[in-house]
C-alpha cells in the first residue's frame, strides 16, 4: 500500500489550527509543516478554558464554525448519536452540543472495559476495534 499526501490548505498570517483538538480532544487529522521560517503563538487548554469562561463569545464562535467541518471524527461522532433511538428527535444544535462534550477514550487488546458490577457513568460508542460482551450464566454443567 502506498500513502500520498495531499495538501488541503495553505494557511499565511493570521491564521489559525488546533482548534478542534483543544476543544473537543480529538487527534490532529492534518500534518501542518511549515513552508518558510515561522513564527507561531500558543494557546494552551488550560488558558483556552479560561478565555470561555471570561469570554464565553470566543469559545463559542470557535465551536460554531467547527461546526461546519467535514472532518471523520466528527462526522463519525455526529452519525453515531443520531443511531441512538433516545438521541433520534434531537435537532442538529443539539446533537451538535453533544458531539462537543464527547472525549475519546483509547483501549491497549485485553483491557476490561467495564466489568460486571460496575457502575459506569458514560455512554461508549464503538470508532473502531473489536469488543466482547460477556455475562456470566449460571445453571447446570
Amino acid at each position: 500500500m502506498v500513502l500520498h499526501s495531499y495538501l488541503i490548505n495553505n494557511l499565511e498570517e493570521g491564521s489559525y489550527f488546533g482548534e478542534v483538538a483543544l476543544i473537543t480532544n480529538l487527534k490532529r487529522t492534518a500534518t501542518v509543516k511549515s513552508v518558510d521560517f515561522c513564527t507561531l503563538s500558543t494557546m494552551s487548554r488550560d488558558v483556552l478554558q479560561q478565555a470561555k469562561e471570561e469570554y464565553p463569545q470566543i469559545y463559542l464562535n470557535f465551536r460554531n464554525k467547527i461546526m461546519l467541518y467535514d472532518d471523520f471524527d466528527m462526522t463519525f461522532r455526529r452519525k453515531m448519536i443520531k443511531n441512538i433511538p433516545y438521541f433520534q428527535k434531537l435537532t442538529d444544535q443539539v446533537i451538535e452540543e453533544i458531539v462537543y462534550l464527547m472525549r475519546p477514550k483509547r483501549y491497549e487488546a485485553g483491557t476490561i472495559i467495564v466489568k460486571r458490577g460496575d457502575n459506569i457513568d458514560s455512554l461508549m460508542l464503538l470508532k473502531s476495534g473489536r469488543i466482547h460482551v460477556e455475562v456470566l450464566k449460571t445453571g447446570d454443567a
